[in-house]
């Protein structure tokens, strides 16, 4: 027999959209790189849009994202989690949690228990795995209120149970979600505006839908 975790209070209780209805617009483009050319059309997230960018691997979506984040106003509060933090970003993300005032601690590490990680274990230091690290840095970037949360292949290296937490936990944040996966689960429960790519003459191409 499961028994399902069920922790007390709302991640999202005080998070609220941008003020702003429009975070990102671009004009259509085409981004290259060597002979590899992504044909992108004119897109737009809003303050509360969730959007899934999908397709195969080496068709631009990494490309993508990395063009997305330099085109953000910088007054736009992005919290970045890649899919493989390399190793400064681990230790930046462990260092901060140490540093923070044990009110704040003890909110992120609530969040991480609901995501179906040990609290404990991550308090501990050693080796920590990159689905623990990348729920390490989600809890500790809900605290700074982001306006677009942009996760790379979330559920990478996680559990059924994490897996399943985390869907529900990223499918309620109010605001703006970009969510680059090749789990059509998860796309299909946190998202409800699709990216893909796929291929063209002359490279690939992005479709909305």
């Amino acid at each position: 027999m499961r028994v399902e975790k069920r922790y007390e209070g709302d991640i999202w209780a005080e998070a609220r959209p941008s003020c702003r209805p429009v975070l990102l617009r671009t004009e259509p483009t085409t981004l290259r790189r060597g002979d590899f050319a992504l044909f992108a059309p004119t897109l737009h997230i809003g303050s509360s849009n969730h959007v899934g960018l999908v397709g195969d691997n080496g068709t631009g979506k990494s490309t993508l994202v990395t063009r997305i984040a330099e085109t953000l106003p910088v007054d736009v509060h992005c919290l970045l989690i890649p899919q493989e933090p390399d190793e400064s970003r681990k230790l930046e993300t462990m260092k901060a949690l140490q540093s923070f005032p044990a009110d704040q601690r003890g909110r992120v590490l609530s969040i991480v228990a609901q995501l179906n990680s040990d609290p404990v274990r991550l308090l501990e230091g050693g080796s920590v795995s990159p689905g623990e690290m990348r729920k390490l840095m989600l809890a500790l970037g809900i605290l700074e209120k982001p306006e677009l949360i942009v996760m790379g292949e979330p559920t990478s290296h996680l559990d059924i149970g994490s897996v399943e937490a985390l869907q529900r936990l990223i499918a309620a944040w109010p605001g703006a979600l970009l969510l680059v996966s090749h789990d059509a689960a998860i796309v299909q429960a946190s998202t409800s505006i699709i990216w893909e790519t796929e291929t063209c003459a002359g490279g690939f191409r992005l479709v909305v839908r």
